[in-house]
């Protein structure tokens, strides 16, 4: 598991897991809850909420949660390399 280091957001903390499966996504952790964001491709592809973020395992508020996805959209290539470093190159 990896932590994303680098990132200036207080309170907020993103996380790659070595064994986790595609598509390449980070768990976004803030005040206890959590929601996970895929990573999408710089330049290409948004960050986005998973489809399949079921209630259950998204516990923000749809707030939290929009800024989850604009956390990772501006940090997308960092988050996208510390992907890239546990699961090899995406495409």
């Amino acid at each position: 598991m990896g932590t994303i280091t680098g990132i200036k957001a207080p309170g907020w903390k993103l996380v790659i897991r070595s064994n986790d499966h595609p598509p390449p996504h980070a768990h976004v952790f803030f005040g206890g809850r959590t929601c996970r964001v895929t990573v999408g491709m710089p330049g290409e592809v948004p960050p986005s909420l998973l489809p399949w973020a079921s209630p259950k395992k998204t516990t923000m508020t749809p707030k939290e949660c929009v800024d989850a996805v604009r956390l990772v959209a501006a940090h997308q290539a960092t988050v996208l390399t510390e992907w890239e470093r546990f699961h090899g190159p995406v495409g």
